[in-house]
């Protein structure tokens, strides 16, 4: 459709308005649109209300606030797949989008599953010693991270835990032994 203010351009921005039960329709180009050229008046069609609505729709304030709430679609940078296209296939395009959508990830494995950590079976023999082997696995990995953002005071809680947790295997091995 050619736009209504210089019949030459394919119109791309395509307004209807309704007022007192009157419709009237704007087909502008983008050229039109922009310049705000009124000096062709059009029959059934007043343009500056037209470029008026159009500007007020994308150009005040409030319209970029308005566009400005809503947070971007995240995308892999791997493979461009976006997590509206996760979500509809419930697949991933590659390895890096675990990173990029980790947050989202976790929200959809939380409610999929108990956790979200893997566990995996525990053995029936020496179970007890593989569960309290891999409870101090986790209190290492915390001790490491406090360290790291210097929050010492929770740091010596953790390896206090460790040090009780290691006293009790050592004596636990001199039982057995």
């Amino acid at each position: 459709m050619k736009c209504s203010i210089c019949h030459h351009n394919e119109a791309s921005i395509y307004i209807e308005q309704n007022i007192n039960g009157e419709s009237r329709k704007y087909n502008l180009c983008g050229d039109c649109a922009s310049a705000g050229d009124m000096s062709v008046n059009v029959n059934f069609i007043d343009p500056s209300q037209a470029l008026s609505a159009l500007h007020t729709f994308w150009f005040t304030p409030e319209a970029q606030q308005q566009k400005s709430k809503q947070p971007p679609e995240k995308i892999c940078p791997g493979c461009a797949m976006s997590f509206a296209s996760f979500k509809k296939t419930s697949m991933l395009g590659c390895a890096v989008c675990y990173d990029a959508f980790s947050s989202e990830l976790l929200e959809v494995f939380g409610r999929l599953q108990p956790g979200t950590k893997h566990r995996g079976k525990i053995p029936k023999v020496k179970g007890a010693a593989f569960a309290k082997d891999r409870e101090m696995a986790v209190h290492k990995e915390k001790l490491k991270a406090l360290i790291a953002a210097e929050e010492y005071e929770e740091a010596a809680k953790i390896r206090d835990i460790i040090r009780r947790m290691e006293k009790s295997a050592e004596e636990g091995e001199q039982k057995n032994g």
